[in-house]
């Protein structure tokens, strides 16, 4: 398959699974966007090349996000309501919002090209995004803002903006190293 239509197949299914994500939590299926995340992992994993970094990348996402997320629920910027957890406890991020990091960390490198050097774009589109999925959680009642209110959601949504330029600097080193030992590009070309 080539890069084109793998990086268009991969892009449809981050969307999905994070409507997935946020869906779920919404109607108390938290887990939902974890089950869409592994059907996501399922289709693209076949076309491509370094799948071990690719997934040490999604996890380390995940990672970060988890810390990140758990520190925010913990300075009380917001939590996660009863009915949109599953095992994860609180103050420990929500399985919906673990998700939504997992699928970023795995289509980052598809979009280094674009990203490469626009640290204002990735700022702008990381609280752009924050807001949007932070925020409607927040008018759909399954996070909290109780000391914020909605400036919680500003808080969030500037943490993903310094996060999001960061991360990009750093998956543009760590993938580039490994692509050079694995000598190409991240997908199967045709």
């Amino acid at each position: 398959m080539s890069q084109k239509k793998v990086w268009v197949i991969s892009t449809v299914a981050f969307i999905i699974t994070s409507i997935a994500c946020y869906q779920g939590a919404m109607r108390g299926m938290p887990w939902l966007g974890m089950v869409m995340f592994a059907i996501e992992l399922a289709i693209l994993m076949p076309f491509i090349i370094g799948k071990q970094q690719r997934l040490l990348l999604a996890l380390a996402i995940g990672a970060i996000g988890l810390v990140l997320d758990t520190i925010l629920i913990v300075a009380g910027v917001y939590f996660v309501e009863d009915t949109a957890r599953w095992i994860l406890p609180a103050p420990i991020c929500s399985e919906w919002v673990l998700a939504l990091w997992l699928n970023f960390g795995l289509v980052m490198p598809n979009y280094l090209t674009i990203m490469k050097g626009r640290h204002i774009l990735a700022a702008v589109l990381g609280f752009l995004y924050a807001f949007m999925v932070y925020g409607g959680a927040a008018k759909n009642g399954i996070i909290a803002l109780p000391k914020y209110g909605m400036t919680g959601v500003i808080i969030i949504a500037i943490t993903w903006a310094v996060l999001m330029p960061l991360m990009y600097i750093y998956v543009g080193k760590l993938y580039q190293k490994w692509m050079a030992q694995e000598g190409g590009d991240h997908v199967k070309s045709e």
